[in-house]
């Protein structure tokens, strides 16, 4: 009875080198034999467990789609609604912290390019926090169109992930919340002209 745990262990342990191969060598770099040497494994081993390279890729994007969606699924179990505020400080204090997650995430856009399914899996992420934020600006009544509301989710995710960007790299604004700060901005002024 202890086989299917231990499988499911190396299998893991396959995919952790896969990821740190990815984020070094990015997707198109990353070869089965790599992953087995990163892994300590030979390539018979690792082709038992995740399958050819497109099998391995694929379970990656299922791995890090699910790893990148417990942020908001812990912050949102039940697809509750919440503050704009409440959002914000999600956004800019959870949704992006996970660097191995950032790092893959940034290699998969790579893949995007090239591939529709990679594309789609990394719009559908997106797009449910986009949402979250839209329904938050609508019950707030923050934005007087819902092409303001879109637009506007869409800067604010762009600035969130954007942040978290360049703060992995040692590129932070040098003042703590300065982005979340702009943030806040932006919904006072759209609040404030939304009679206008």
């Amino acid at each position: 009875m202890g086989r299917p745990k231990k499988d499911e262990a190396r299998k893991e342990e396959i995919l952790e080198a896969f990821e740190r191969c990815v984020i070094r060598e990015g997707v198109t770099g990353t070869t089965l034999q790599k992953v087995a040497n990163e892994a300590n494994l030979p390539r018979s081993l690792v082709r038992y467990f995740v399958g050819n390279r497109d099998q391995m890729v694929e379970l990656l994007i299922t791995r890090v789609i699910a790893r990148a969606s417990i942020p908001l699924q812990e912050f949102s179990p039940d697809n509750t609604e919440h503050s704009l505020s409440e959002l914000l400080d999600f956004l800019f204090d959870g949704a992006f912290k996970n660097n191995t997650a950032n790092g893959v995430v940034d290699r998969l856009w790579e893949l995007a390019n090239t591939d529709d399914e990679v594309k789609n899996a990394l719009v559908g992420m997106y797009s449910a926090l986009r949402t979250h934020i839209e329904k938050a600006m609508k019950t707030e009544g923050v934005g007087a169109t819902s092409f303001q509301r879109s637009n506007t989710a869409q800067l604010l995710l762009s600035l969130a992930y954007g942040e978290a960007s360049f703060a992995h790299l040692g590129m932070s604004s040098g003042k703590k919340g300065s982005s979340r700060q702009l943030a806040e901005l932006v919904i006072t002024q759209l609040s404030s002209t939304k009679g206008q």
